[in-house]
C-alpha cells in the first residue's frame, strides 16, 4: 500500500495539494515503512489536472493539509483516499497514520 503526503521540501506538509512542489510517497508493508520516494512535482500551483493525479495514482490515499473541494472530488473520483491534517512536519504527520489516527477521522473523503 503506498500513501502520498503533498510537500514542498520532504519535510514540511505543503499549505495546499493544489500548490506542492512534490509528494513524499511511501510504501507500507504490515504497518511498516519499506521504502520512501520523493516525487518532484513540475507544475505546481495549478488546479487539479491528470498530471497531477498521476503523480500519486499508484497510491491508495493522499495526506494534505488543504484541498479544494474540486481536487477532492477528482481525487476520490479515481479511488483514492483523502485526509486531511493540521499537523506541519512529515515525520508527525507518518507517526499519526500509522496510529491509524487519520483513517479514525472525520476529515476524510471515502470513496464509493
Amino acid at each position: 500500500m503506498k500513501i502520498a503526503i503533498s510537500t514542498n521540501n520532504g519535510i514540511r506538509m505543503a499549505p495546499a495539494f493544489e500548490t506542492s512542489r512534490g509528494f513524499m510517497v511511501l510504501t507500507l508493508k504490515l504497518g511498516e515503512i519499506v521504502e520512501e520516494e520523493m516525487r518532484p512535482f513540475r507544475n505546481p500551483g495549478n488546479e487539479v489536472s491528470g498530471d497531477l493525479i498521476s503523480q500519486v495514482s499508484d497510491c491508495s490515499t493522499v495526506i494534505v493539509r488543504n484541498i479544494t473541494e474540486n481536487s477532492m472530488q477528482f481525487l476520490c473520483e479515481n479511488k483514492i483516499a483523502v485526509h486531511r491534517t493540521k499537523e506541519e512536519i512529515i515525520t508527525n504527520v507518518i507517526v499519526h497514520y500509522l496510529e491509524h489516527q487519520y483513517r479514525e477521522a472525520s476529515n476524510t473523503c471515502t470513496c464509493p
